[in-house]
This record gives C-alpha cells, sequence and structure tokens, in this order.
C-alpha cells in the first residue's frame, strides 16, 4: 500500500483486485484481434488465424468472396497448368494476400500487437502494418476514424489521432493484464477527525497516479470535504452567534423588569 498526505488526511492507495475488464466493459474505438491457444484476450470476434487477411478484407469488401473462389479454384488450375503443384499453391495464396492487403489499407488502419508470456502477460503494440511474429491486431475502420476525428485537424492528422487512440488502449489494456489498476480511500487524521471523508474510487489504470488522475480525484474530495467542513461550522457559528445575542436580549429585557 502506497500512503499520500495531503491537508490533513491519507490517501491510502491500493491495487484494484476486481478491475474491470477494459475490452469488455469499456467503449472502444478499436477493434482487438487476438489469438491464444490458453488465454481468452482481446475482444470477441470469428476470424480464423491461418486466413486472417482475407476474412478482415471481407468485412470490407463482401464481393472479395467471388475473387478469393476464383483463384482457389479456376485460378488455381490455370497456374497448376504452368508450374508445380506447390508453386501454383504459394502463388495463389500470394495474390489474396496481396489484393486483401490492399482493401484493408484502404478501408482500415491496423496495428500488430506482440504478446510477451513470462511470469505474467504484457501486451505491446508498434508500427502500422502486418507482422509476421505478431498474436493479433487492433484496427479501426477509415469510415468510423473520419467521423471520429473529423473536427480540430491541429491534433493531427485522422490517421495520426486512430493510431494514438489504439496504442492508448493497448496500454490500457496492458495496465489490466499486468495488475497495474490502483483505488484509493481517504482518511482524516487525529487532528481531522470531525470531517467526514471516507472517500474511495477504483478503476485508475497506470502506476503513474498524477497521469491516471487517482491523486487529482482523491485531492478533490478532500478539497471539497473541507470546504463542507468549513461550510458547516461556519454556518453552526453563526446560528450559535445569533442564539447568543437573542439570550443577551432576552436576559437584559428580563432584568429591565
Amino acid at each position: 500500500m502506497n500512503t499520500v498526505k495531503y491537508r490533513g488526511f491519507e490517501i491510502q492507495i491500493e491495487p484494484d483486485e476486481i478491475s474491470l475488464n477494459p475490452r469488455k466493459e469499456f467503449d472502444n474505438a478499436g477493434t482487438m484481434v487476438c489469438f491464444h491457444g490458453q488465454y481468452d484476450l482481446g475482444d470477441s470476434h470469428s476470424f480464423s488465424a491461418d486466413n486472417i487477411k482475407a476474412e478482415l478484407a471481407e468485412e470490407f469488401c463482401p464481393n472479395l468472396a467471388n475473387t478469393i473462389n476464383y483463384w482457389n479454384n479456376d485460378g488455381y488450375t490455370r497456374l497448376a497448368q504452368k508450374y508445380s503443384h506447390d508453386k501454383a499453391f504459394r502463388m495463389v495464396e500470394a495474390k489474396i494476400d496481396k489484393i486483401a492487403e490492399k482493401i484493408i489499407d484502404r478501408k482500415a488502419i491496423v496495428l500488430p500487437l506482440y504478446l510477451y508470456d513470462h511470469s505474467g502477460l504484457t501486451m505491446r503494440t508498434g508500427a502500422p502494418g502486418w507482422e509476421s511474429n505478431r498474436f493479433g491486431f487492433i484496427y479501426i475502420s477509415r469510415e468510423k476514424a473520419a467521423i471520429e476525428w473529423s473536427d480540430h485537424p491541429e491534433f493531427g492528422t485522422i490517421e495520426q489521432r486512430a493510431i494514438r487512440c489504439m496504442e492508448g488502449e493497448v496500454q490500457v489494456y496492458d495496465y489490466y493484464l499486468t495488475g497495474q489498476v490502483y483505488g484509493y480511500m481517504t482518511k482524516p487524521v487525529i487532528a481531522n477527525k470531525k470531517i467526514n471523508d471516507d472517500d474511495s474510487c477504483w478503476g485508475f489504470f497506470g502506476g503513474d497516479h498524477e497521469l491516471s488522475g487517482l491523486l487529482e480525484c482523491a485531492k478533490d474530495a478532500i478539497n471539497g470535504a473541507i470546504a463542507s467542513y468549513k461550510k458547516t461550522a461556519v454556518a453552526a457559528a453563526l446560528e450559535d452567534r445569533r442564539r447568543r445575542r437573542e439570550m443577551a436580549a432576552f436576559m437584559k429585557n428580563c432584568w429591565a423588569y
């Protein structure tokens, strides 16, 4: 447990043991597709690892199925008449991959995902594109990106902002996988026991508690509690003063008789 002192209070920071899965509970812009034999990672999907490019391309261009069907049948037969069956098969695979990649590049922004599994899971992403050693990818359609980030061009191009967003989603998910999700509880020290502020909040991602907003949230709660206490104390003091004046006036008038 990490403790931060602030204005006569202790902010007790602890790991969030029941943190929400950001891929299940959050409204994400990107779609995270992962393939792993042991773990259920990323978003739910129906893609197959062996045919991922073609399947993703078909999402954006359903007519691609006809082209793939041609190359898997008539196109392959024509190539097999000129080359060996193995070479014809490789040529068909390369052709379909090239067509699929062109469609995906035109229709989506894709980042590869890499997973390290050693005494725990950690995830990162890389430059846009397809990498052979990836275990998955995160993507967003260019159409959706244009809707999300069409304004404020001073913050970068639509693609740049979409990439930053997806990189942020991967970072948040990595915090979840590595147990870097925290919460806080505020406790007044002895001098401030009259101030009622047993506040708590959970679900802050990342070990930098300033950057995650945890400390800001905790300090705002403490500031609010102190301000509320002062307001109540001042009101009580004014009411006490009023009653004393009324009592003094009453006693004065009584003695006058």
